[in-house]
């Protein structure tokens, strides 16, 4: 009976220790005072999604459906710039409307700041050949009379 009994109490520990929260993070603190405590974590290679009809909640810090195409726009000009299909495999176009004709400067860049592309065209649409370029993520820099216009994150698949 005493078997029983301690076999018992031994598989209540390993239970509640299954149900207690973990934590497997590259860095992180734990502070505490009078008024409350915070902890928090940096790297987190393990995330859980909760699902609840058309709500998703993403833990940790792996936000997957986030894609960040425009970087800076200039606010107060008249125009409107598109720069699609953003990620690409093949080309990339480029179409800048206007209400009068201006000159525009592209300048790629690899992410190390790297002038990897550099061309001039007029309001209407351009097209950059993307095939010679490595897959990775490019930043577009659109300019005018030596001012940035846009900047957008290209995505070269």
């Amino acid at each position: 009976m005493r078997k029983i009994l301690l076999l018992t109490i031994v598989m209540g520990f390993f239970y509640l220790g299954t149900n207690a929260q973990e934590l497997i993070a590259s860095s992180g603190n734990y502070s505490e005072t009078a008024n409350g405590s915070l902890s928090w974590s940096i790297g987190e290679p393990i995330i859980e999604n909760a699902f609840n009809s058309d709500i998703i909640l993403t833990q940790g810090f792996n936000q997957s459906k986030l894609t960040v195409t425009t970087i800076n726009e200039t606010v107060g000009l008249e125009m409107n710039i598109s720069v699609y299909p953003n990620p690409t495999s093949d080309y990339l176009s480029i179409e800048a409307i206007t209400d009068q004709q201006k000159e525009f400067q592209i300048n790629l860049y690899d992410l190390s700041g790297k002038l990897i592309l550099q061309k001039d065209f007029f309001t209407g649409k351009e097209t950059i050949n993307m095939k010679e370029f490595q897959p990775a993520i490019y930043i577009l820099k659109i300019c005018t009379n030596n001012t940035d216009i846009k900047t957008y994150k290209v995505i070269k698949q």
